[in-house]
């Protein structure tokens, strides 16, 4: 941890005298500057780029959220959820796509910061106060060589002119030496402590954000508990309804092949009746209904009509007449 008290101010410019090191001291800094400004540029767009996500992301979980919440509140969808109350769940999942709306907020905010403080402020201002200094620094430099040529050889009122100009290119530069030293100076001191600043406070905004969307879905957690475990209970609900319907399927099956052998079986034992019978010249051959009548007597009960064993029922008009397996 940085001990506050042991820090010691040093300046970029200790002293203001018109020297070669100033100068070249004033030519570092624009560079630095020039260099800074070119790194800002980047950085603002990545910021830009980073803002248009959010807002994709944004645009996206909304759209994402009302279809869940559209198709929960359907009548299709409302038999889909398990008896649950889904509605606390969507609006946890709203309050997140408000919290990363908050974070896009933020981003625009620190993006045009960089901007205002810098790309517009700053850098400029210093920047533009350096070429100050070098063109006040240049007409002093000229106003001096003049008043030295006209030194010896000028008249008087030639050279107080020319002093007199020396002496305001003097001031001149004078003056925009101690601003330009100003401002370079301020650029640094504030280049310091600002882009910490705005790093830490980015980190902090992403950290109230993302605790509050993770907030708003802990507060739902017994519900998605609950729905865990109703979904236990309908899948085992399910995996029963399957072992009930095969169970069913596989009587059904049995049942089915147990009646297609009785049919076969008695269909044999009826034309083997009806064969015996016409063979014998039975009343049958006279009455074909003989043959339906043991046929579906057979079939229904398993057995030829009560009454005697290979006997068949014959009704014409009124009249019962009782065929029997040996006789006619």
């Amino acid at each position: 941890m940085v001990n506050v008290d042991q820090v010691i101010p040093e300046l970029c410019f200790p002293r203001l005298d018109d020297t070669l090191l100033f100068r070249k001291k004033a030519s570092e800094m624009d560079s630095e500057l020039k260099r800074l400004k070119d790194r800002l540029h980047t950085l603002h767009s990545g910021f830009r780029k980073y803002r248009e996500c959010i807002n994709s992301f944004c645009n996206g979980h909304a759209v994402f959220v009302t279809a869940i919440s559209d198709f929960f509140s359907s009548p299709e969808g409302k038999t889909c959820s398990g008896d649950i109350q889904v509605s606390s769940l969507i609006a946890s999942m709203r309050h997140v796509t408000k919290d990363l709306e908050q974070l896009k907020f933020k981003i625009d905010e620190e993006a045009e910061q960089v901007t205002f403080d810098w790309l517009e402020g700053v850098i400029p201002s210093a920047r533009d106060s350096y070429k100050q200094f070098e063109r006040t620094s240049q007409d002093m430099e000229d106003a001096q060589l003049k008043y030295l040529s006209l030194k010896k050889t000028a008249k008087k009122e030639a050279m107080d002119r020319a002093a007199n100009d020396l002496s305001a290119a003097k001031v001149f530069a004078e003056e925009a030496r101690f601003e330009v030293a100003r401002r370079l100076e301020f650029a640094r001191s504030k280049q310091n402590w600002w882009f910490l600043q705005l790093f830490l406070d980015n980190l902090e905004i992403h950290q109230r954000a993302l605790t509050s969307g993770v907030q708003s879905l802990e507060s739902v957690y017994p519900t998605i508990e609950e729905g865990r475990q109703r979904l236990a209970f309908l899948k085992d609900t399910e995996r029963e309804i399957k072992r009930l319907l095969e169970d069913e399927i596989v009587r059904f099956s049995a049942q089915a092949s147990n009646l297609a052998t009785t049919s076969v079986t008695a269909t044999t034992a009826t034309t083997s009746i009806i064969n015996n019978r016409l063979s014998s010249g039975g009343n049958m051959g006279h009455n074909p209904g003989c043959y339906f009548a043991a046929s579906n007597a057979y079939l229904n009960n398993n057995s030829l009509p009560k009454g005697a064993s290979g006997d068949c029922l014959v009704r014409d008009g009124s009249t019962a007449a009782s065929i029997s397996e040996g006789g006619g």
